[in-house]
């Protein structure tokens, strides 16, 4: 568990962050991936998010479940609204709040933690903010 200490928390949540981003940044078959996007698809304003794959065809990461007594799944589908943000957020946006969040690490020394990066740290670390 991360202490309480404003510091420990942003270097937490830096190092958490980047190891979810790492995890993140390849497809099922282990080959990397560059940026995600969605792509709309049906009359139900949802579609797919796929990875980008910089030596190759995309990867679809969004995958759908079975559902129903003889276990028919759905096809998989995201709302527009999820994926277009989900791929606003992907590893190359956790990396670089990782980079922002151990920058704060530095100036916290020096002038105090940012509070603004404490309430990103705490919201990556799963922990209550202040009011």
């Amino acid at each position: 568990m991360t202490g309480t200490n404003p510091t420990d928390q942003i270097r937490a949540a830096a190092e958490l962050l980047r190891a979810l981003a790492t995890a993140a940044s390849t497809d099922e078959t282990g080959r990397p991936t560059a940026r995600w996007y969605f792509t709309e698809h049906g009359r139900h304003d949802s579609g797919y998010l796929y990875a980008a794959n910089p030596t190759g065809p995309g990867a679809r990461i969004l995958r759908g479940g079975s559902s129903g007594p003889h276990g028919r799944g759905l096809r998989p589908h995201l709302a527009a609204r999820h994926g277009e943000y989900i791929a606003a957020m992907d590893p190359t946006v956790g990396f670089a709040l990782a980079a922002w969040l151990d920058s704060a690490v530095e100036d916290a020394g020096q002038v105090g933690p940012d509070p603004h990066a404490l309430a990103v740290a705490r919201q990556i670390l799963d922990q209550e903010t202040e009011r």
